[in-house]
């Protein structure tokens, strides 16, 4: 079961499990301690998960029990998930769970953090623009031909996440339809890191496609770091451009040099401003957000790829607990740091 990669955003951190920076003192040569190494694929990509602990089958049903039901939940490649669900629901009608409320919960949760986002960042950061990404050759196929202004114009008026109303299990017009999977593999973090933490693991890092939360120590015994991948079409996953340190907190990045192509002669990137209908100039390269929940880090990261720098410093002097690598170009005098 799996959740298509994000439409709005590539990410690229470093290639985690143990190819993360490990800093710090080494623990005391009497301290016993098992570090277990958890694996896999889901939601399109791959997961990394490193925690202390000694039952390593139990952990594995945790996480994988944890992301069953997260997909079947908003995975839009699964036709029975409740968004997939919702999305081919009439107007009005009751979306049926068949009995599973965590179902319910999960979607409303990413719907409210989405609905926060959407309003802070002004319309930067739309669910509901997925129609967008398809016109201009970022979902399925590229295109051969520029999408006319008349057809732009037209998608325009399916799009804007404050027009689809969710009064629980029902939509307000059939042809509406939301994807939040600009968001949806940091929620998947925040669910198995907090899934992990309930069976009493205590030092842990939990990755899926990029998205990290990481709390307590790692194997060396020292903070986790975590490397930033240098915004270039042909680096390589472990070409770092900085490194941020995470202490009990969580990391999402975006980036628009990975998924682009070029049409008479001019470059197109994968970021659409949802708010215009046509791909973004965006001066950030790269955007990196620290805060205390992967999936509002996620979702944030993705909204300053649209916003450019100046406008993201705006919105996230706005939001509280959160810190931002912005990366502009290929040196460190390009790197904007907020909130540390």
């Amino acid at each position: 079961m799996k959740i298509k990669c994000n439409e709005v955003v590539s990410l690229w951190v470093a290639t985690f499990l143990f190819g993360i920076f490990f800093f710090g003192a080494c623990k005391p040569a009497n301290t016993v301690s098992k570090w277990i190494k958890l694996e896999g694929e889901t939601m399109g990509t791959t997961y990394h998960i490193t925690l202390e602990g000694s039952e390593m089958d139990k952990m594995q049903v945790v996480v994988d029990s944890t992301l069953q039901i997260i997909n079947a939940s908003l995975s839009t490649y699964i036709p029975t998930s409740f968004i997939s669900r919702f999305n081919d629901s009439e107007n009005g009608e009751f979306v049926q769970t068949t009995g599973d409320s965590e179902l319910e919960i999960h979607f409303q949760n990413v719907w409210n953090i989405s609905q926060k986002c959407y309003y802070l960042s002004r319309g930067a950061f739309d669910p509901a623009a997925s129609p967008l990404f398809r016109i201009w050759g970022f979902a399925e196929k590229k295109r051969s031909v520029l999408p006319e202004k008349m057809v732009i114009d037209s998608v325009l008026t399916e799009v804007g996440f404050d027009s689809i109303r969710f009064r629980p299990f029902h939509k307000s017009a059939k042809e509406q339809s939301v994807n939040f999977n600009a968001v949806a593999k940091g929620y998947g973090v925040d669910k198995v890191f907090e899934a992990l933490k309930n069976s009493g693991i205590k030092n842990l890092m939990v990755e899926i496609g990029g998205e990290v939360r990481a709390e307590g120590v790692n194997p060396n015994g020292g903070v986790w770091r975590i490397g930033i991948n240098k915004p270039e079409e042909n680096s390589s996953p472990d070409d770092f451009i900085t490194t941020v340190n995470l202490d009990n907190e969580s990391m999402a990045t975006s980036g628009n040099y990975r998924n682009y192509y070029y049409l008479n002669g001019k470059k197109y990137s994968h970021t659409v401003d949802p708010r215009t209908g046509y791909p973004t100039e965006s001066d950030i390269l790269s955007a990196t957000i620290m805060a205390p929940t992967c999936a509002e880090a996620d979702a944030l990261a993705t909204a300053c790829m649209v916003l450019g720098s100046k406008q993201s410093v705006e919105m996230l002097a706005k939001t509280k607990g959160v810190k931002a690598v912005l990366i502009t170009g290929l040196t460190d005098q390009d790197i904007i740091r907020f909130g540390f």
